[in-house]
C-alpha cells in the first residue's frame, strides 16, 4: 500500500466522506493546472485528493474553532489546499498518515 492509500484509508475511517465539493474543486484544479501530474500518479491520485481534502477541511474547522470568520477560514483552507505540492514523505523519514 502506498503512503496515499494508506492515509486516504484512514481518513475515510475516521468519517471522511469521499467526492464532496471541496474534492471536486481541487480535483478540477489540478486536472487543469498539473494534468502531467495527475496522470503521473496513476491509482494514487484519488487518494491523493482524500488526503488533501480532508487536511484542508481540518484546517478550516481548526480556523473556525479558534474564531476566524468562516468565510475567510474557507478562502485560506482552499488556497492551502490548492497550492500544495504532490509530495510523500522523504525517504527514509518516518511519516504517519493522517489522524
Amino acid at each position: 500500500m502506498s503512503y496515499f492509500e494508506t492515509a486516504a484509508e484512514k481518513v475515510k475511517q475516521q468519517g471522511y466522506q469521499s467526492g464532496n465539493r471541496w474534492e471536486r474543486l481541487l480535483d478540477e484544479n489540478l486536472r487543469s493546472s498539473h494534468p502531467e501530474l495527475v496522470q503521473a500518479m496513476g491509482s494514487d491520485y484519488s487518494h491523493f485528493l482524500i488526503v488533501q481534502t480532508s487536511a484542508a477541511l481540518e484546517t478550516f474547522a481548526t480556523l473556525i474553532e479558534e474564531g476566524m470568520d468562516p468565510m475567510a477560514a474557507q478562502e485560506l483552507a482552499m488556497t492551502e489546499m490548492m497550492e500544495v505540492g504532490i509530495e510523500e514523505p522523504e525517504e527514509g523519514r518516518e511519516s504517519e498518515p493522517p489522524e
